[in-house]
């Protein structure tokens, strides 16, 4: 018999959270919600709609509040810009951030995240 227990091994899970309605997201600006525990920026374009991490990797500026320009928003304290389709920086090609799932329901938005 092992002595650890194999439970704290497990792969997180997923899990999908309702952030919002999609009424209430308007092209142009972000929208901050939580998916479980994690802090998303949510925007829209047209029909699709994305989610990413609200947190720059520089500096942990809220990017569900920064300047949107199609499907670019920038980073509130120092302008560097993300796309939120691909989670690439366009401005430090080495960082980018992360992406989740979205899906919409019955006029809902859900974000897929992993817990633990």
């Amino acid at each position: 018999m092992n002595w650890w227990n194999d439970d704290e091994f497990d792969e997180p899970s997923e899990q999908s959270f309702k952030v919002c309605q999609v009424d209430q997201l308007k092209e142009g600006r972000g929208r901050i919600s939580f998916a479980g525990t994690t802090r998303v920026a949510v925007f829209r374009i047209g029909d699709e709609i994305f989610a990413i991490q609200n947190a720059c990797p520089h500096a942990g500026g809220s990017l569900g509040v920064g300047p949107v320009s199609g499907e670019v928003v920038a980073c509130p304290r120092h302008d560097w810009r993300f796309n939120f389709r691909t989670g690439a920086c366009l401005d430090q090609g080495m960082y980018s951030v992360r992406r989740f799932p979205v899906e919409v329901r019955e006029g809902a938005v859900f974000v897929t995240v992993k817990t633990s």
